[in-house]
């Protein structure tokens, strides 16, 4: 009799250990695709591990300070720091590709 409440017990904690894990994989999934669609977070975290490393890299290298006058140093500098800073974060350097671009272009202009 003992042994067949000991079974008893033992298979309702599994079921409620199962039934707690699945509400817990829901909850966050639902959080996952909630996310998605509201901020594009998720996307921005997708793009920054599949894109985001060869984007620092061409950018890094034509915001350098080193590569600039003494008359863009400065700014170029602050750029190199925010690009440092929005490593991570995809949306935030194709926000500062369009500054490095302008800079640069700058630089090269009068260089000439």
């Amino acid at each position: 009799m003992i042994n067949i409440i000991i079974v008893l017990v033992v298979i309702l904690g599994f079921y409620l250990y199962n039934v707690k894990r699945r509400r817990l994989r829901r909850k966050i999934l639902k959080k996952l695709k909630d996310e998605n669609n509201n901020s594009g977070h998720v996307a921005n975290i997708l793009n920054g591990i599949t894109k985001g490393k060869k984007l620092y890299k061409e950018l890094a290298t034509k915001i350098h300070p080193d590569r600039y006058k003494e008359v863009f140093k400065a700014e170029a500098t602050r750029l190199n720091q925010e690009l440092t800073l929005n490593k991570k974060n995809f949306d935030g350097m194709i926000l500062i590709k369009d500054q490095i671009e302008k800079l640069y272009q700058l630089n090269q202009n009068n260089n000439e």
